[in-house]
Parts: structure tokens; C-alpha cells; sequence
């Protein structure tokens, strides 16, 4: 379990709007079916760097605890579309947790069997 320094970072989950409309808005079910793009579950904003919020963005692995830049998986890297299978860290190879489109979830479920 990564243990995060709150006082340093604001932390983003599920149930911040952002997050939240990632998941609820079915328009972007393209981007999660068809594109590959990734939201991780859990993003940490820097407070006490004085940096764009992209720069400031950062995503722990819950395996090894590295915090990755958030323009790990960036159209700046040409890495943010074609993450089928999600995203993982480059220290360990673990999988990173990402939400889901509801929309994109239903699809998968129904289309499961085929």
C-alpha cells in the first residue's frame, strides 16, 4: 500500500469530478473502447511545486511505490492511446489500477461471450 504524504499532495479518486465524469459521460466510451486511453484510479496533485498542473501530476504504483510523472502516458511521450491493457509501471511491470467508462463496462459485459 502506498502511503501518501497528504499534506504534500491533493489527492485525486473516483470520487472527484474529474474522475467522476470519466466515468459517467458515455461519450468517452470511445476513448476507453476503441482509443485505449487510461485514467488511473489514483492521481496525486503536487502542492508544493509552483509547475503547471501537468507538471505537478504524479501516479503510484501499488506495487513497488514509485510515482510516476503523469506524462508518463501523455500524447507528449506518444504513449496515451493503445494502452489495451492498461498501464504499468516501468520499475516493476505491475498494473496500475485505471477506471472504466460505465458505458464502456456494459459493453464489455454484454459482448463478453463473443
Amino acid at each position: 500500500m502506498v502511503h501518501i504524504d497528504k499534506n504534500r499532495y491533493k489527492i485525486y479518486t473516483w470520487k472527484n469530478w474529474m474522475m467522476l465524469h470519466w466515468i459517467i459521460n458515455p461519450g468517452l466510451a470511445v476513448n476507453d473502447l476503441i482509443l485505449r486511453q487510461r485514467v488511473p484510479k489514483l492521481s496525486l496533485l503536487d502542492k508544493t511545486i509552483d509547475k503547471p498542473r501537468v507538471e505537478r501530476t504524479f501516479i503510484p504504483c501499488p506495487h513497488c511505490n514509485t510515482l510516476h510523472d503523469g506524462r508518463t502516458w501523455s500524447t507528449q511521450n506518444g504513449t496515451a492511446f493503445k494502452n489495451w491493457f492498461g498501464l504499468y509501471c516501468k520499475d516493476c511491470g505491475g498494473v496500475i489500477p485505471c477506471l472504466t467508462n460505465a458505458l464502456s463496462f456494459i459493453v464489455l459485459v454484454v459482448t463478453f461471450p463473443i
